[in-house]
């Protein structure tokens, strides 16, 4: 006889997928396998920060966003540094923007934020084409607009999570 791990209930049939009581995943934990878990995968009454860590593919793809622009912003440091050594202290503003925004963006996951790094990426991609005469921000570009997808697709998962057991929307 089985019993699930989640709520230590006695399961009906060896051979259930899910526990009748929890709806949790039998034989799997959150964060066991290799294999994140999906929104269909969810059992009742997560909070907000079980859902990002073990369920949510956009909050990962915002987490992926934000480290490439973590990594983007320490390229453009290293290339400015190496090879501008008269730089002005604008650049550093500017690396300093696109850290504090990728790092606003991997902890809030918020569509306002994600826009918010959008913006700036563009607006310093068009500053130093018509500046420098070179396009140089396409990792921070890209960057940001994973960023606005992750956002919208966490927003989206969690409001699917919120109407498939009919709680709520905060």
């Amino acid at each position: 006889m089985k019993y699930c791990e989640n709520c230590g209930k006695k399961l009906n049939h060896s051979n259930d997928d899910l526990c009748p009581d929890c709806r949790r995943r039998v034989g799997r934990r959150p964060g066991s396998s290799m294999r994140k878990l999906s929104v269909a995968d969810t059992p009742i009454g997560l909070t907000k920060q079980e859902f990002l860590t073990y369920y949510s593919k956009g909050a990962r793809l915002c987490g992926t966003a934000a480290i490439l622009g973590y990594l983007s912003a320490i390229a453009m440091l290293a290339i400015v540094v190496y090879f501008y050594r008269d730089s002005s202290a604008i650049v550093f503003v500017d690396v300093s923007f696109l850290l504090l925004l990728g790092l606003l963006l991997h902890i809030t996951k918020n569509r306002a934020v994600a826009f918010l790094y959008l913006a700036f990426c563009v607006l310093n991609a068009v500053i130093y084409l018509v500046t420098e005469g070179r396009f140089i921000a396409a990792l921070p570009i890209i960057s940001a607009i994973l960023g606005v997808i992750g956002a919208f697709w966490y927003d989206r998962e969690w409001r699917a999570y919120h109407e498939q057991y009919g709680f709520d929307s905060d």
